[in-house]
């Protein structure tokens, strides 16, 4: 949603490609140069075997804490990383630094008035007491914004996923988003963007007037 209507003729990298579905998905629409990037070097291996396009795709092992490349990409995709790592600041810096355009940032969104969520959060932070490094960090939306700016990185667009899609097929009409029904809806007061269960933020490196 965020990033298609941008990819034909751009260079795109993704960090934690997982199982490459997008960045497969990405070359097939026509994107000039498409890189994904995963720690897992069986699954790098067999995404290599399997990409008919040798000429606009290739896959590379690496961890976000770590990787860096020289070239820049117009688009830098990382979808659900930051909350498994040691160090995601230091993995988003490392993607500034290889941004040329944008960037599109995805977390779970554990600072929300979302029962599940909310529960979630406050069960994490007490098993943090005494731990030096949580094995999952507890991300939140403005968590992520406060992170871009402070490398110069401005929230473009921020979207919302507020329930598992399991449930949206009994709130929904035909044609429309759940997010266009609560922005009709509770959206009126509450700022729903930053309430989801899960948030994607598209950063641009100028700042919005």
């Amino acid at each position: 949603q965020l990033v298609y209507p941008y990819i034909k003729n751009k260079t795109i990298l993704e960090i934690g490609c997982g199982n490459g579905f997008f960045c497969i998905w990405a070359a097939k629409q026509g994107a000039k140069n498409v890189i994904g990037v995963d720690i897992s070097r069986e699954t790098i291996n067999r995404l290599n075997k399997i990409t008919k396009n040798p000429n606009n795709i290739k896959f590379l092992y690496g961890d976000a804490q770590k990787f860096k490349l020289k070239k820049k990409f117009d688009y830098i995709v990382c979808c659900e990383v930051l909350e498994h790592l040691q160090d995601p600041e230091q993995a988003f810096k490392n993607m500034v630094e290889m941004c040329n355009k944008k960037m599109i940032i995805s977390i779970p969104n554990y600072f929300t008035f979302i029962p599940y969520r909310l529960l979630t959060y406050i069960l994490k932070e007490v098993g943090r007491l005494g731990k030096k490094q949580p094995i999952e960090r507890t991300t939140h939306t403005l968590w992520l914004i406060k992170l871009g700016e402070k490398y110069n990185m401005y929230p473009e667009k921020i979207i919302a996923n507020y329930l598992h899609p399991i449930f949206s097929k009994y709130f929904i009409k035909e044609g429309d988003s759940f997010k266009t029904v609560l922005d009709n809806s509770i959206g009126k007061i509450f700022p729903l963007n930053y309430m989801g269960i899960h948030t994607a933020i598209m950063f641009r490196k100028n700042k919005i007037n």
